[in-house]
Parts: C-alpha cells; structure tokens; sequence
C-alpha cells in the first residue's frame, strides 16, 4: 500500500511539516531556476520556501529563457538579483564571460544589522535563485550567459547552516530557503527569517530522530 503523503509538501504523512508553515508576503519575489538533478530530492527545501511566501516562481531545468523573469503579466523585472555564492565574478571562472563588462557585485555582510537601510544602491525588484549543487549551479551560469550578466548579490558572514543531514562542499554553504530568509530579511523591513525557516527546521529534527543519534552521529557529524 502506497504512503500517505502531504498535498502541500508532498512529503510522508508522518513528515509533514505544514502544520509549522506560517506564510508571509514577500514584496520582493523569488524566481528559482531548479537544476533537475536538486527536482527530485526529497529533502529539497524549495517547496518549503514556496509554501512559506506569497511571490515564488519556480522553473525546472538547465536552459532557460531570460523572458521568465516576469512578474507573470507580461512585465519584465527592471533590476533582478543573482543571490549567488561568489568567488571573483558572477560566472565560473573568467574564460567563459561572453562579454568584457564585469556586472555589478553586491556583498552583504549578514552579521551586520540594517545593511540594506543604509544605501540606496541595493536594491532589487526580483531575486534569482540558481537550486542545486555547486556543480550545478557552474553547469546552469555556463549554460545561460544571460544570468552571468544580471547583478549579483552574495552573502559574508552567514550563521552555519541548519541543514545537518546534507553534506555540503563549502563550510558556510548554506540551504536555498536558508539563503533567502536572509536576504530578504535584510531587503524587506518586518520580514521573519526565522518564522519562513520553521517548517525546515522541524524537518531537519525529524530526520534527524528518524535515523537515531549513532547514524547521525557516524554521518553527519
């Protein structure tokens, strides 16, 4: 007999994370461009997100069109954000640029308070989001020059990550719901990271007691 699952979450009955979902409005939307491989994992944060804020669009795949970036009724976004983890520039490494221009960069040191009130220069009417890994995420920039071109903005300083039962390959790589929660609380005043973060918190506890504390101990730790 098929489980039970969630029609929201899609996930087991007895994982089902909804009950601690507490929607907000996001002013600023989200656009995530979801590597395929990231589509089918089980523990993905996106549809958390999704679940969790009013303005999230979400388009699977390796090519895409910059015409998605929309506000859906036929409006282009005037200035997207690539939320991105950066080394010296947008695009992977220098040789594969289509173009001299180096767009512009934005660093946003999240253990400082109120960093967005204070210069008008950040600022976005859309945040990109590229969901996978960091391999991922190099196969997708290389793939769509057009998003090498869009201004970027990075995260310094980021708490560590909640996301205990994944390995990531950087130290302070940080989940997509996790990266987002930050930045629009720095972008949006009023907006609660930690009530968009509840529903992935409690799923990380849940996984975690379902293993017991010797496999996450022997995995994860």
């Amino acid at each position: 007999m098929p489980r039970q699952r969630c029609a929201y979450c899609q996930r087991a009955s007895a994982a089902c994370v909804c009950t601690f979902v507490a929607r907000q409005e996001n002013h600023i939307p989200i656009v995530v461009l979801q590597h395929p491989d990231e589509a089918h994992r089980p523990l993905g944060t996106v549809r958390i997100m999704a679940l969790g804020l009013s303005h999230v669009s979400v388009f699977v795949g390796v090519d895409f069109n910059p015409a998605i970036l929309g506000d859906g009724l036929g409006e282009p976004y005037q200035r997207p954000l690539l939320l991105y983890k950066q080394k010296n520039s947008s695009a992977p490494s220098g040789e594969h640029r289509t173009d001299s221009c180096v767009p512009e960069h934005i660093s946003v040191d999240v253990s400082k308070p109120e960093q967005f009130s204070e210069t008008s220069r950040i600022k976005g009417d859309a945040i990109v989001l590229l969901d996978g890994t960091w391999r991922n995420t190099r196969e997708m920039l290389l793939r769509n020059p057009w998003l090498q071109a869009l201004p970027t903005v990075s995260l310094l300083n980021p708490p560590a990550s909640k996301y205990r039962i994944r390995k990531a390959r950087q130290n302070d790589g940080l989940a997509s719901i996790e990266a987002v929660a930050l930045l629009l609380s720095k972008m949006q005043s009023g907006f609660d990271a930690d009530k968009l973060l509840r529903p992935f918190t409690a799923m990380i506890e849940y996984q975690i007691a379902r293993m017991g504390p010797a496999t996450f101990q022997k995995n994860y730790r």
